[in-house]
């Protein structure tokens, strides 16, 4: 399981985009309103360990989670785009353990 902050759902809506299925968290801290309520959350099994694509760099196979992480990444990045704001949170989030 894994669940990220994100205001305005910004990320979830581009995910969502992608074809990615995150669940929307809402109401995360209701005794500090000054802090971000929203978020998303992905379940993760073994079965988003299978190949689901190649790699168009390598031609490595690509587990589903590889892609999602991909993409996380792209979405996330400063200037990707100019749809997403800059959002360091999931830069943490990915170099703790999606990687």
């Amino acid at each position: 399981m894994l669940s990220v902050h994100d205001p305005s759902a910004v990320l979830q809506k581009v995910l969502k985009k992608k074809n990615h299925g995150v669940a929307a968290l809402f109401n995360l801290h209701p005794n500090q309103p000054h802090k971000c309520q929203t978020g998303f959350t992905l379940s993760v099994t073994p079965n988003a360990l299978r190949p689901v694509k190649d790699d168009p760099a390598t031609g490595q196979p690509m587990s589903a989670l590889d892609v999602f992480t991909n993409d996380l990444i792209e979405v996330s990045a400063c200037g990707g785009g100019g749809a997403v704001a800059c959002l360091p949170v999931c830069g943490h989030v990915v170099a703790s353990g999606l990687q």
